[in-house]
């Protein structure tokens, strides 16, 4: 179930960040086509993403995928996703998702980015062939300077490269889980430039302490500090250029 951000942001009982920071936008993103919200309310420091998370492929109705198509177009909707390829669910799934998503991205406006979501199987740990096949089709259905937002980066310098090569206007988006990063992925993050750097909590999901077992965007500091450690700059530092990357990625 989907919760927004000003829920997640009141959630009680949760410890305070180490690094706390105040939120000046967010992004709700609603990626099951059945909980869409109805009425689509945004405002200045809060605007939405539709999208259709490649897990719940089966919940996108010909009717849903059209009403979809008209959400798209509305002014507070600024992107398209979550979309993309999981190859974490059954292989029997694999071809409907490419499908799928081939459909999603004919619904993107080139001034919208897309936020894709690309996980591998446990034994593609870099998501290297599913980011090679997503990669392929969406050569063939987006232009060059299509804007992109690779939610949740978990791969290594060589796909950094290659879908830079690909799209110059990509960005490379990094939560929680760099703190489980292996000395190849830890490289990679060194290795994105500072103007494609993007921080996210992918609230409820990946929470940076074992005491802490859901995340809210009140740990976006948290998150910054955690990839700033890597990189080798300051926390301020990190959240300027970031801040910065994510008003370009989405003209906020």
């Amino acid at each position: 179930m989907e919760v927004s951000s000003e829920e997640l942001l009141k959630a009680p009982d949760l410890p305070m960040p180490k690094y706390p920071v105040k939120s000046i936008h967010g992004i709700e993103v609603y990626s099951e086509p059945d909980q869409y919200q109805t009425d689509l309310n945004s405002s200045e420091n809060r605007k939405i993403a539709l999208g259709v998370h490649p897990k719940v492929i089966q919940r996108l109705t010909e009717e849903r995928l059209q009403r979809l198509g008209e959400l798209i177009l509305l002014p507070q909707v600024i992107a398209l996703g979550e979309i993309g390829l999981d190859r974490m669910t059954p292989s029997s799934s694999w071809k409907r998702q490419e499908e799928t998503l081939v459909r999603l991205l004919e619904l993107g406006l080139p001034r919208k980015p897309i936020i894709m979501h690309i996980r591998g199987t446990q034994e593609d740990k870099y998501s290297i062939d599913v980011s090679n096949c997503a990669l392929k089709l969406m050569l063939h259905c987006c232009a060059p300077l299509q804007r992109l937002h690779r939610h949740c980066f978990t791969g290594n310098r060589w796909l950094i490269h290659r879908w830079m090569k690909a799209f110059s206007n990509i960005y490379f988006g990094f939560t929680g889980r760099v703190v489980k990063f292996d000395s190849e992925q830890r490289r990679a993050l060194q290795e994105v430039p500072a103007d494609r750097l993007l921080i996210e909590t992918d609230s409820r999901y990946f929470p940076l302490t074992p005491e802490v077992n859901v995340n809210t965007p009140r740990y976006i500091g948290d998150v910054a500090a955690a990839v700033a450690e890597i990189r080798g700059v300051s926390t301020h530092e990190l959240l300027d250029i970031t801040v910065a990357n994510t008003r370009c990625l989405y003209q906020i």
